[in-house]
């Protein structure tokens, strides 16, 4: 998805932000690297208001979170805007990861969309994913620029399905086969620009 640009935005990814006001949003962590995003609707493109989301690094953690997954979980503002994030070292777009969140909790995943001939991800294809609790929870979205899905976010260890297309009947199966999940540690190679987002302009 490729990043775009507004002019009211007052801060820019990677970049050392100086004199910027925070217009009202939550700043979390220390450090003199500043960083804020505008998190995307992958079927549409447009920023995603009030949107549960997920942010981590695919290189190194996130200093202000102390679960072992190490994923930032916020909701974006009425402009789809993320919190500011402060970090004591420089990080690289494409060391970010934003992506839709569904549930939450401390543990979770995330998949990629293939098409089966190779490990190249599927952009904007309808997924369903299902958390198998009692009774199921199920979420309805599109795969971004790189194929990911959203971050299913659960507060114990869950067995999470996914299902290609919009299944709104579509219930765990006892043998699912190999899944096709990623994490914050694995995954795909870099994109021209992160995933998600878009960065926010000076």
């Amino acid at each position: 998805m490729a990043a775009s640009s507004t002019p009211i935005f007052c801060v820019a990814v990677v970049l050392l932000l100086t004199g910027c006001a925070t217009q009202g949003r939550p700043v979390i962590g220390q450090g003199p690297y500043r960083y804020a995003f505008v998190l995307k609707d992958p079927a549409t493109g447009r920023p995603a208001a009030d949107r549960p989301y997920a942010l981590y690094l695919k290189r190194g953690r996130l200093p202000f979170v102390m679960e072992k997954k190490g994923v930032y979980q916020g909701l974006t503002d009425a402009r789809g805007r993320t919190a500011i994030f402060r970090l004591p070292f420089p990080a690289r777009p494409t060391d970010w990861r934003l992506v839709e969140r569904f549930g939450g909790g401390p543990l979770g995943e995330q998949f990629v969309m293939t098409n089966g001939s190779s490990d190249k991800g599927v952009a904007r294809f309808p997924y369903t994913l299902v958390t198998c609790t009692d009774p199921p929870r199920r979420f309805h979205g599109v795969s971004d620029r790189n194929g990911l899905t959203a971050y299913a976010a659960t507060a114990a260890p869950t067995d999470i399905q996914l299902f290609g297309g919009d299944e709104p009947d579509a219930v765990c199966q006892k043998d699912d086969g190999p899944k096709l999940e990623i994490g914050p540690d694995k995954l795909p190679d870099e994109p021209s620009d992160p995933p998600g987002h878009a960065p926010e302009a000076p």
